[in-house]
């Protein structure tokens, strides 16, 4: 008993914190569908049955208009969604409209009496958050694949107006992004809900492979207290997921030194360092993702290699004291590197 004592209250602790985490993560890794059910004179309709269905959801929502006609539909993963309103007498009328990361989408519907209840009006709705004033954009995996990224997936941030670099700290793999004038330690990073800004200097913490984002949302300004400590952006960014149809992808990138730009090297404006002078990199990697149990367990797996092997030489000749030559600038020295970058997710 006094074992069990021990370590109940720790353990209790432990899986409160991980509730309230996962509340506060819940509003940041998901959207919301909102909207009015009216009748043809646009007199709000209640009692009407809603549905929202989706690829990247599991099972279907159902609500029921209130009594002024509007229906809510919360905590909806990033995706395109069907919503689909019926009511006997009057048919169904349905939309389409894509749900963006951390907003809100308002789809608003009309139902017109109809001699067959099976009569069907299809329309899509723009994708425009009505209801928030925060200033940015959402760049989802469709949008990235098809720009010229490089394998962080902070780059698509370089996109948006008002972004920029500066000189701050990466410890070589992190972006040093500005926006609208903050400097890059400024910025807050948030992947899957989790904070993931470096704790002690403030930059990019995880530089996750564009491979494996589902959507990357750039908030600018204007957005809600929920993301303090920040005075520049807030780079938000969720992870793929399985689904209910197994699906998977294979990429392969390849480049050199070769197919760069020629460096031109004024040695008089140089006083020390290195550079690279020599490299090959490859990048290849696949992922599968698809369901274990039927709207209630997918599975998201990834894998990509990153083989670089590099040399670097120096600028400048290097001379002792005596102006002797030490190491020529055309000598050329390993920088090789390797990495396996791996992704697993689990949706319950």
């Amino acid at each position: 008993m006094t074992r069990f004592r021990r370590y109940f209250w720790p353990v209790l602790a432990v899986i409160a914190a991980g509730m309230v985490a996962g509340g506060l993560a819940f509003a940041q890794t998901t959207g919301a569908i909102v909207g009015t059910i009216t009748d043809a004179e646009g007199k709000p309709l209640p009692g009407v049955s809603v549905e929202a269905t989706s690829p990247n959801l599991q099972g279907t929502r159902t609500a029921v208009t209130s009594n002024d006609g509007r229906y809510r539909f919360p905590s909806l993963p990033p995706g395109v969604y069907k919503v689909t309103a019926s009511l006997p007498g009057l048919g169904s009328v349905e939309k389409s409209t894509p749900v963006a990361l951390d907003s809100t989408a308002t789809v608003n519907l009309k139902l017109e009496l109809s001699a067959k209840e099976s009569v069907m009006v299809s329309g899509a709705a723009p994708l425009v958050d009505t209801t928030s004033t925060t200033g940015g954009t959402s760049y989802t995996s469709k949008v990235m694949e098809k720009l010229p990224l490089g394998l962080n997936y902070a780059e698509i941030v370089r996109s948006n107006p008002g972004v920029n670099t500066d000189q701050g700290d990466t410890q070589g793999r992190a972006l040093a992004l500005t926006v609208y004038g903050a400097t890059s330690v400024e910025n807050q990073f948030i992947i899957d809900g989790v904070n993931t800004t470096n704790v002690i200097r403030g930059f990019q913490g995880k530089a996750i492979n564009g491979e494996f984002i589902q959507e990357v949302e750039i908030k600018t300004g204007g957005y809600q207290a929920e993301y303090g400590r920040a005075l520049g952006g807030i780079i938000n960014v969720i992870t793929k997921s399985g689904g209910n149809e197994f699906h998977g992808d294979g990429f392969v990138y390849y480049d050199s030194y070769g197919m760069r730009a020629k460096q031109v090297i004024n040695d008089k404006d140089i006083v020390s360092g290195v550079r690279i002078s020599d490299y090959r990199r490859t990048d290849f990697g696949a992922d599968i993702g698809g369901r274990i149990i039927r709207d209630k367990l997918w599975f998201f797996g990834a894998y990509d290699r990153v083989d670089r092997p590099a040399k670097v030489s120096n600028y400048l000749d290097s001379l002792d004291a005596n102006g002797d030559l030490i190491v020529p600038k055309t000598a050329k020295f390993p920088a090789d590197s390797l990495d396996n970058l791996y992704s697993g997710k689990l949706t319950w």
